[in-house]
Order: structure tokens, then sequence, then C-alpha cells
């Protein structure tokens, strides 16, 4: 389903979060300086010469004020340093320079109402916040910080989206919500989104918060999906996008790093599971394999024909392998159609009909597979495919977990 815009404009802001205007020296203002070299002179606002001269951006005049002995902390009326005025007048470099010489990031402003990380977020300049970022990680996620960061996802504004991924401890949520915005692209299928918050760092291991709210499970048309999302604690954002069937975002997701192992806190369920509970395309099943999807990389792959008891093995599109089969009897029909091998397993025995069932090859983490066993002419298993003994051999020993296999009637 299309993504849903992102909020143009934001609720009304709690007291919290209320940003009040910075102010700044009057146009006309007698500049301290000129009236006398006194660091702690103010004006009726409170105001020092190192803030005016924050306030210009003026580097060199912050360095003489300082040698002057000047306070980098030292507050106005509001509780404004000069810190403040050089975010507020959007100048990276005396912002910079105050942190370098101690001025501090945390504490409020604005009779408690801002902080200066606030009013750096009120810039949307990537030079001015990151700065402050970098001096107060770990951070967490307010209300100012996501639009700034919607305000970034817009313009694709990559160092400012990884400046404010990399420096708040946790994942971006949407307001009101507790799965992370990386789980809602994916949810409404918005892979361009996905590849941008990837690109600038946010982390493809990310779990989903469970209990899983409406908010989110209203994204997600497939009510089985929608079940193991309310049901299995622990899902990632591979999972997700398993369990969706979305082989383009499965396959971002794996190129930067996610973990094909990663299981759920109930049932122990991989990304391959997930993928293999919903028939997904044997595409998927091959990406969260490690193997190519693409056609032209298929160097292997096997047909097994019911009609003529027959299985073929062709590699590089020449017939390498000819084997005579038994599939499933009346009542026990082997599946038609297209399946990857997903595991294989020398010496399995049946957990069902406790018969052994040697070389044993499975067919998309089915029930079912290619194994060693009697070979009468006919169909006469339970489901599997039977090959002759040499035959499984050979096949164990040539053919690769993630190789396709189509079987046909």
């Amino acid at each position: 389903m299309p993504s849903p815009a992102v909020p143009e404009t934001p609720p009304a802001p709690n007291r919290n979060e209320i940003r009040l205007p910075l102010p700044s020296p009057k146009r006309d203002a007698e500049t301290l300086v000129a009236k006398a070299p006194d660091p702690y002179a103010t004006d009726a606002r409170g105001t020092t010469g190192l803030m005016q001269a924050a306030a210009r951006g003026d580097v060199p005049a912050l360095e003489r004020w300082v040698g002057l002995g000047a306070e980098v902390n030292q507050m106005d009326r509001l509780s404004h340093t000069a810190l403040s005025y050089a975010i507020i007048a959007r100048s990276a470099p005396a912002v910079e320079w105050l942190i370098a010489h101690g001025a501090a990031v945390e504490g409020n402003c604005c009779d408690g109402a801002c902080s200066p990380l606030l009013h750096a977020l009120e810039t949307r300049e990537f030079m001015v916040i990151e700065p402050i970022l970098r001096t107060e990680r770990p951070l967490l996620w307010c209300r100012p910080a996501r639009e700034a960061l919607f305000t970034a996802l817009r313009m694709r504004d990559k160092p400012m989206i990884w400046a404010l991924l990399t420096y708040h401890q946790l994942p971006p949520t949407l307001e009101g919500s507790r799965q992370p915005l990386l789980g809602y692209a994916i949810a409404w299928g918005d892979d361009e989104l996905v590849s941008l918050l990837l690109e600038c760092g946010a982390d493809p291991n990310t779990a989903l918060a469970s209990p899983v709210e409406r908010q989110f499970s209203s994204c997600i048309a497939n009510a089985r999906v929608r079940e193991d999302l309310e049901t299995e604690p622990g899902m990632t954002v591979l999972m997700l996008a398993a369990s969706l069937g979305d082989v383009e975002c499965a396959q971002l997701l794996l190129d930067y790093g996610a973990k094909r192992g990663n299981t759920t806190r109930r049932y122990r369920m991989t990304a391959l599971d997930f993928a293999a509970r919903r028939d997904a395309r044997p595409q998927m099943l091959q990406v969260l394999l490690g193997k190519s999807p693409r056609a032209e990389d298929q160097r292997m792959r096997i047909h097994i024909s019911i009609a003529r008891q027959e299985a073929v093995l062709y590699k590089d599109g020449t017939v390498a392998m000819v084997a005579p089969v038994s599939t499933g009897m009346s009542g026990f029909p082997t599946p038609t159609g297209d399946f990857v091998v997903t595991d294989k397993d020398r010496l399995r025995v049946s957990s069902i009909y406790h018969a052994e069932m040697p070389y044993f090859m499975r067919m998309s983490c089915r029930d079912f597979g290619m194994h060693a066993g009697v070979v009468p002419g006919y169909p006469a298993s339970h489901g599997c495919i039977r090959l002759p003994y040499d035959s499984a051999v050979r096949f164990f020993r040539q053919v690769d977990v993630g190789t396709l296999v189509s079987i046909t009637r």
C-alpha cells in the first residue's frame, strides 16, 4: 500500500516542547567593547559582549572576549548563553568554537521550555545541529527532532538524516507510535524510504516493538502477517519484509548487514521461516539463503516430472544428470510448482513415519524433499521424491542450498 505522506504540520506541542523566540541584540545597541572592555558587563537584557559576538558569528571577537576573561556559560535574563546566540545566528564556526572552549550544551532556557539542542533543531541546518548532537549522545527522540528528521527525509538531506539517526539512542518512530520508522517504510512498501534510511545509518536489524499497536497493523493487508506481529515477539524488519514477500526490500536489508539467523523469542523463527510459511516466491527464499535470485545467475536447477517419474539436473543450461524417481502415491501427492532447496541432511529420519531418508534435500522449508529410497518405477512415496541411492548421493553432492527446483505433472 502506498505510504502516507510524512506529516507536514505536527500536532500541537506540549509544554516541554514549546520553543520561545530567541532575542537578538538590537541593531542600534551600543557595542559593549567600545564602552568598556569589561567581560562581565551587560545591557538591560543581560546581554554580554561575548553574546553579541556570538550573535554576529564573529569568532575573532569571541577569542578576544574569552581572552579578557569572559565566562562562556554566562546567561542572559532568559538563561541563554553565547552558544544559544551562535545557534540562532546559524553560525556553525561560532558554535564549534564555543563548544570547543567549554560551552555547555545541556540545560534549559526560555523559562525552562527550550534548550540549545531544540534551538539548533529549529535551524534545520546540519552544520549547526551536528556539533550539538555530537556532544549530547545518546539522545531520546522528541517532537522537534522528529520534525527535523521528516524535513531532512523530504529534502533527502543525507548528512542531516545521518546525524539525527547516529546520535539518538533508539530508532526513530512516528509521533504516538512505538514502531520504528524503518518498519513503517517496509509496511508501506516504500523501498525508496527504506533505502534512504539504511544509507543514512538506520540499523538493518531493528526489532519491531511488541505488542504491535493497531496503527501499525492497519498498514498490513495480510491477516496472517498481522497475526504473526501480534503473537511473535522479537520480529525484525527483515522478518517483516520476508513475511510480506518484498524481495527487493529483503535484499536491501541484507546488503546493509541484516542477520539472517536472528530468531523470534517465542517459536525461534527466522526470516526464512516466515517467508516459507507465506509460500513466498523462490526468489525470496534464495535471497534469504544468500543466493542471487536473478535468472542469469541460476547456473544450476532441477526439473522433476511426475508424469515421466524423472529428475533432471541442469548446469549452465546443459543436462548434467538424469535419474528415475518415485513421487507421491494416491492420497499423498507430491506438490507441484517452483521450490528451493533450503537445507540438506545426509542422515535424516522422518519424524512422521520414522523412516530413514538419507541424503535428504528439503524443498522450501516444507515437509517434503528429495532423498534416497526405493524407486519401483511408479509413484510410491508419501509425497517426497525418492531417488536411487547412487543418484541421491550424486545429487546431494552437486546441488547447492538455494538451487531452484521445478516440479511439474
